[in-house]
């Protein structure tokens, strides 16, 4: 734990984003308690890191994904006439696929509003999470109701009604 605590302050001193997240998983695969020092000082780093680091990584995002479109285009350019029509409208539908991918529109609308994306993003997290959450008492609920249907399936022999569950 020892080992773990002096990774997490070396990465915080250092200020790098990998060796903070890397540390702070080790962290919680050891156990070291949530309310330690080393931890709180990465948590308070990584915070302050986070928008550089954000904007970085949708920076690297809306490259790769302009790179992608720009060779799809090329690609698209290099088939003439109306033997390659299949061929140019496959392409066409790949390079709609990259203009609407999520991941993409996210870090472009990141890049111009950093503020109103986070906010749409935990937006969209907590109701992803909520949605999660019905899901699991549903199936909950459904495995109760099946225990009981089984139940009395069982008592009264009814081979079909086992079955079906």
């Amino acid at each position: 734990k020892e080992d773990v605590k002096r990774a997490l302050l070396d990465a915080a001193q250092r200020k790098n984003w990998d060796e903070l997240t890397q540390a702070q998983h080790r962290a919680q695969e050891v156990g070291l308690d949530q309310n330690c020092e080393a931890l709180t000082v990465a948590m308070q780093t990584l915070e302050a890191l986070r928008e550089g680091h954000e904007m970085e990584e949708a920076k690297q995002t809306v490259a790769a994904f302009e790179q992608k479109l720009e060779d799809l285009r090329q690609q698209e350019l290099s088939l003439p006439g109306a033997a390659h029509k299949k061929e140019r409208s496959a392409v066409g539908k790949k390079i709609m696929s990259c203009k609407n991918d999520e991941a993409y529109i996210s870090a472009q609308r990141y890049l111009k509003d950093p503020q109103a994306e986070r906010e749409r993003r935990t937006k969209d997290a907590t109701a992803r999470e909520q949605r999660e959450a019905e899901k699991r008492l549903q199936w909950e609920r459904r495995s109760r109701e099946a225990a009981i249907e089984l139940t009395a399936a069982l008592e009264q022999m009814d081979s079909d009604a086992i079955r079906a569950l």
